[in-house]
């Protein structure tokens, strides 16, 4: 709202070929960073994300067997190199989810940007 201007609560009509002008500055997405922010986003990433679900899977189906041999007498003992492969695997989602979270990429680049845009547009609106 602009000081000195008391709120409308009726209607304005407007002619059809009137132009309206806000005041409110509007961030123009291009094209270029549209694509920054929909594309897959690197094979670091994707190679992480694919490693965190087969590791779930992993987990989960040692855990299972885990579940089955401690409650309810499963003859499916689970080896030690099955421990010893989650651990790894774990460790490496870690490390991998870890890389794609700490290093710069494209994606988190524009979104900063936008961010810097709205957040120094100091209209107060959040």
């Amino acid at each position: 709202m602009v000081e000195g201007h008391t709120e409308r609560t009726e209607p304005i009509v407007v002619d059809r070929g009137a132009v309206i002008h806000t005041q409110r500055r509007v961030y123009t997405l291009h094209s270029d960073e549209f694509l920054k922010l929909t594309k897959i986003p690197s094979f670091l990433a994707i190679w992480a994300h694919g490693f965190f679900a087969g590791t779930g899977v992993f987990a989960l189906t040692v855990l299972s067997r885990w579940v089955d041999q401690r409650y309810f007498d499963g003859d499916s003992p689970i080896e030690s190199w099955e421990w010893i492969l989650l651990t790894a695997l774990v460790v490496l989602v870690g490390l991998l989810e870890g890389s794609v979270f700490l290093l710069p990429s494209e994606r988190k680049h524009v979104t900063k940007k936008i961010e810097r845009f709205f957040k120094d547009d100091g209209d107060g609106d959040d």
